[in-house]
This record gives C-alpha cells, structure tokens and sequence, in this order.
C-alpha cells in the first residue's frame, strides 16, 4: 500500500471510528497516526533478516539487495538452503504472513 493510500484508509477510519465514538470525540489526528503505525508494523513484521532461516517447507518471498524478488518453498538440498544460491538475499517473509486475514 503506498502512502497515499495508507493516508486515505486512515482518515476513513478517523472518520468511521473516532467520530462515532464520544470518548474519541475530537481525537481523529491521534486515531489517524495510530492506524498509519499500525499498518506499517504489520509490513515491516513480516520481513525476516537473510542471516534468520526460514522453518522447513514454507513458502517464502525473498528481496534481494539489487531490489529484484522472487518465491520458493524453504527446503535443504545438498546441504544447500534455497537462498545460499542468491548471496545477495537482504531479507524474506512467509507468504502466510503477507496475505490478509480472511476471518472476521
């Protein structure tokens, strides 16, 4: 999501929760800034450092340090971790962890 869309979703949430609410009545800058952290955390929570191992047979995302990407399953092979191939992994997230939460 890139900030300009993380600014929209939260002012529709000051707007939804903070002025229907009594007690969060006046506070929407407060509400806007506390969604912008919180959607960025959840981001930035999902990435793992390159020098972390992934748990085995987990689908992974990986960035490399030249800003390109690509996916693969965590598996040993030869004595070879999947991303010892790329020594220019910066970092990696499970693909469980990027999707959204389907539940209500």
């Amino acid at each position: 999501m890139i900030s300009e869309e993380l600014k929209k979703a939260a002012e529709r949430y000051a707007n939804d929760v903070c002025r229907g609410s009594h007690h969060r009545w006046g506070m929407e800058q407060v509400c806007m800034v506390d969604f912008m952290e919180g959607a960025n955390w959840r981001v930035k929570a999902s990435w793992h450092d390159a020098k972390e191992t992934p748990q085995e047979r987990r689908f992974c995302l990986y960035i490399l340090k030249d800003g390109s990407y690509g996916c693969g399953y965590y598996h040993k092979r030869d004595n070879t971790i999947w991303y010892e191939q790329f020594e220019n992994v910066e970092k990696w997230a499970y693909f469980d962890d990027l999707i959204p939460f389907l539940e209500d």
